[in-house]
């Protein structure tokens, strides 16, 4: 049995989050215990966007196309250095260090991937 049902209601979409689930694009932030709401088409393209954008690194990283793990400058760069800390802090990202005290500390690249899709997702839903 499926935690996410959707079904469609005139123009819109239909999600129902069942007991104890939580959306595979929020794994770190929310447990939903029992959530409907309505998705217009919109909002679930963009989900699906979103989903599908995370399949493609995870493809990408799995070729070796592209790293699985980011610089923690990298990180800031990209994703900007108080989000970085801000997600540390939190618990949501993990900082890893390779070796001694000499090594750079790294970030696993799904992690923020994931944190950066659940915010925007959450921007528009």
């Amino acid at each position: 049995m499926s935690n996410l049902e959707i079904r469609k209601t005139g123009w819109h979409f239909h999600a129902r989050f069942l007991r104890g689930a939580s959306p595979f694009f929020l794994p770190h932030i929310f447990k939903l215990s029992h959530m409907d709401m309505q998705l217009s088409p919109q909002q679930l393209k963009l989900i699906i966007k979103e989903a599908a954008e995370l399949g493609a690194v995870i493809a990408l990283t799995k070729v070796g196309k592209i790293k699985p793990y980011l610089k923690k400058s990298e990180a800031f760069r990209k994703y900007g250095r108080a989000n970085i800390e801000n997600w540390t802090e939190q618990g949501l990202i993990t900082l890893r260090k390779d070796g001694n005290h000499s090594a750079a500390w790294r970030i696993d690249r799904m992690e923020v991937e994931v944190i950066v899709r659940s915010i925007e997702l959450l921007r528009y839903l």
